[in-house]
């Protein structure tokens, strides 16, 4: 019950300890990568929800992580830039769309994908911001490919396919694995 107690308890900001928060946030997205196979149905609204939670969560993350201000500001811009792409696509603001007695979306997502990639410019710039206060080279190398990965995508998504975007993933996982064990 003590340890409970020791990574719930609230630090001067009001939040857990970077420990706690970082574990939470990592633990959700473990949780909620393999839901980003579903494309269709209802599966894509619950990768939806578990993404929200996920990205509600990183902002505790980012507010505790000790990088520049602007990378703090680039950090929240990408969540609420985020979140608000997850209720534009959970409340079907699209396109076309396709059967609408489902809610489904099925031909067109402009505008949610729009402000997700808009979302993903601010996504790098944080994570560039992230590996510039650390002095272990693993943070920093991936948090810098990661964030060139996912914001370079971003700038070029119309002209590239999409696996390019998980091209990001495994330098992401890497240097969230690396500040949960406390390497920061």
């Amino acid at each position: 019950m003590s340890k409970i107690k020791n990574w719930l308890t609230l630090e001067d900001d009001y939040l857990p300890s970077m420990r706690t928060v970082s574990w939470i946030a990592f633990s959700l997205l473990i949780v909620s990568t393999p839901f980003f196979a579903f494309t269709s149905g209802m599966g894509q609204y619950l990768r939806e929800y578990l993404g929200l939670i996920w990205h509600l969560s990183m902002f505790f993350f980012i507010n505790k992580l000790p990088v520049p201000d602007w990378g703090k500001k680039a950090g929240t811009y990408w969540i609420i830039l985020d979140v608000l792409s997850g209720l534009l696509y959970l409340n079907n603001f699209y396109g076309i769309s396709g059967n609408l007695s489902l809610g489904i979306a099925t031909v067109s997502l402009t505008m949610p994908n729009t402000v997700r990639y808009a979302a993903h410019i601010f996504e790098g710039i944080w994570m560039i911001s992230s590996s510039l206060t650390t002095k272990n080279r693993v943070i920093q190398v991936c948090g810098i490919l990661t964030g060139i990965l996912i914001a370079g995508y971003s700038l070029v998504c119309p002209f590239a396919p999409s696996w390019l975007l998980a091209l990001n993933s495994p330098f992401m996982y890497v240097w969230f694995i690396w500040i949960v064990r406390g390497k920061y």
